[in-house]
């Protein structure tokens, strides 16, 4: 009788399970909710063997499966994720949740998220050795990281900025570029200083006519881009840090943090070389990009200091603090939030070091003095107030859906007042009709902005909330699940595609001759001989949009996930302190779900950014765990 080693018959047993595991979770997950959008039934099948195969090679790759209560709290949060995504995106309601196939499916999500995030989240955890270190190819080291990864980025990105050049013109971009100028009258609608700031780059370009303006500012948006991301690799090069009692001559050890430092820097320099996000949105006059630069700036400024690392000198740290700053508060209302928050994280980490500085207080000094002026100075100026319909996005969502729902539940008196505050000749009714789970718009364009009173809406939106808290929620649900659902197919409303109108005639026409009444001449780049590859690049982006696996990239679902788990990897290690770094990025998640857009990706450019250099710095070799 043939006998089996403890070593082979623990193999045995792994594979065994993981193959069950793989067979459970795909048949949960592809037949039971039938999730892969691409129709036929022989696509299933390969998805289904697909799934099956990476669930048994994640279960067989580890040596030891644990499991950990962050994987099991971080899989089942993810597989209600995905059964919430699917259930909306179909049925636009929560109905598969009542289906008899919903513990089935949620178990299939839920194993086909664990045993890969238990994978990453125990060998990163682990004190030995962890995913870089288990690298058998020696990697070189970098002679100039931060300067190679430019020379990198920026030759992959040469054909973007060639074809996009002098750049995208998106409509809140023309539009503040059209108050600066005083084509438009000056309102609040957009942030007082982002126009100045944004106005006065364009004006350097102002002699080389409408392509001037626009060239100026986006490829200085776009070298600041390049050479922040160039920035994030050399830093992700230089974090496996040596402590002073190490054996610098170890051969092993000194081979660990070359493999690290270089594939961190390999890791991260390939995103950035491959991601079509950042190109595109670099070459475009949004005012998210520069905001979403600073807030990745602010934070790495938090995780240099938390993570006890100090990479950054100090001039060119506070410098580069200082500068993040006054772009996050002046570039969006909720940038005052951050900013003070981001200033609090850092004083009381200076504070407990017994450190002094005085660049801390002159943050708060600079910030304060930003809030007073853009306050303040508008008043003078007798600037329109922004309209009180945007930061009530999510009720009037509710509202509107109610009454698609259930119109008989609003009283003449509720009737009467709504209808007050609609434009003349829209009705409640055409509420309920134009009502759209994924944005806003439909429904905000029918108020009448100035005719809007809180006072009169937010009495009913209360007295509905407790009629019908079902649909509430399911109307609060259906527009912001796309945040944390990857998986759609169809181009969304605030998709990189929103852009790509400005390439459309006839839309250039609406927003620069209709919309915004500004003359022929004026921010109106001439026509350039690139339209063609302006066409294929569209399409190109169009088939990666509609290709499963490879469109996650652009999904804003995907970075909210990959900031999830980072944050588990810096749990399971009981690092704590290092969580405060993602401070500011869930506070933009936060804002989103109470945006107008649902999957509105220019939203979530800060996390495109930063969620790739912190989950790579989590899992990354460190030798400093046990200061924790």
């Amino acid at each position: 009788m043939r006998t089996y080693t403890a070593k082979t018959q623990t193999t045995m047993i792994r594979a065994c399970f993981g193959l069950l595991a793989g067979i459970l979770s795909s048949y949960s997950l592809c037949f039971s909710a039938s999730p892969v959008p691409v129709p036929g039934s022989w696509r299933y099948i390969v998805s289904c063997l697909i799934i099956a195969f990476l669930v048994f090679l994640s279960v067989f790759r580890q040596d030891k499966i644990t499991f950990a209560w962050e994987s099991v709290v971080l899989s089942s949060a993810l597989a209600v994720f995905m059964l919430t995504g699917n259930s909306y995106a179909l049925f636009d309601d929560g109905r598969l949740f009542t289906a008899a196939t919903t513990v089935p499916t949620l178990i299939g999500y839920g194993l086909l998220f664990f045993f890969p995030i238990s994978l990453i989240v125990n060998e990163s955890a682990s004190r030995q050795q962890t995913l870089f270190s288990k690298i058998r190819v020696k990697l070189p080291a970098i002679p100039h990281p931060m300067l190679f990864s430019a020379v990198l980025i920026v030759i992959s990105w040469l054909f973007y900025i060639v074809v996009l050049f002098p750049g995208i013109a998106y409509y809140d971009g023309l539009w503040q570029l059209s108050q600066f100028y005083g084509f438009n009258d000056s309102n609040l609608q957009h942030p007082f200083l982002a126009t100045i700031i944004m106005g006065a780059i364009s004006l350097v370009g102002l002699p080389l006519g409408s392509t001037g303006q626009f060239a100026i500012y986006t490829l200085l948006q776009t070298g600041i881009a390049i050479w922040l991301l160039s920035f994030l690799s050399a830093y992700l090069y230089r974090l496996p840090q040596k402590p002073q009692n190490q054996n610098l001559t170890d051969p092993a050890t000194n081979q660990i943090e070359a493999t690290g430092g270089t594939a961190s820097w390999l890791a991260f320099t390939l995103f950035a070389m491959i991601n079509p996000l950042l190109p595109i949105y670099s070459m475009s006059i949004v005012k998210d990009v520069p905001y979403a630069l600073s807030i990745t700036c602010l934070t790495i400024m938090i995780f240099d200091k938390v993570s006890e690392k100090n990479i950054i000198p100090t001039r060119a740290y506070y410098s580069m603090l200082i500068a993040a700053l006054v772009i996050v508060v002046s570039f969006r209302n909720e940038g005052v939030l951050i900013a003070f928050i981001v200033l609090c994280i850092l004083l009381a980490n200076t504070l407990k070091a017994k450190r002094r500085s005085i660049a801390i207080p002159g943050g708060i000094i600079i910030v304060s003095a930003l809030i007073c002026t853009t306050l303040i100075f508008p008043h003078f100026l007798g600037m329109q107030q922004a309209s009180k319909m945007e930061i009530l996005a999510i009720p009037l969502q509710q509202v509107s859906r109610d009454i698609s729902r259930h119109p008989d539940s609003f009283t003449p008196d509720e009737k009467e007042q709504i209808n007050s505050m609609l434009k003349p000749g829209v009705s409640i009714e055409d509420l309920g009709q134009h009502y759209n789970s994924g944005s806003i718009d439909s429904v905000k364009t029918l108020f009448h902005g100035r005719s809007f009173s809180t006072k009169r809406f937010l009495p009913i939106w209360a007295r509905h909330l407790k009629l019908h808290p079902v649909t509430y929620v399911s109307a609060m649900v259906a527009s912001t699940y796309g945040f944390v659902y990857p998986f759609r197919t169809d181009p969304a409303y605030g998709s990189l595609f929103d852009l790509f109108q400005w390439f459309a005639p006839e839309t250039r026409h609406l927003w620069h001759d209709t919309w915004l009444r500004l003359p022929a001449d004026v921010l109106s780049p001439a026509p350039t001989s690139l339209e063609p590859q302006q066409s294929w690049l569209i399409e190109q982006c169009r088939k990666l949009y509609a290709t499963p696996l490879l469109n996650l990239i652009l999904k804003p679902g995907t970075y909210v996930w990959i900031g999830l788990i980072a944050a588990t990897v810096i749990i399971r290690r009981k690092r704590w302190k290092m969580l405060l770094s993602f401070i500011p990025l869930f506070l933009i998640l936060g804002m989103c779900f109470l945006s107008p857009i649902n999957e509105n990706i220019r939203y979530m450019l800060p996390l495109v950014f930063a969620t790739p250099f912190l989950l790579i710095a989590a899992v990354q070799h460190q030798h400093d765990d046990d200061n924790s």
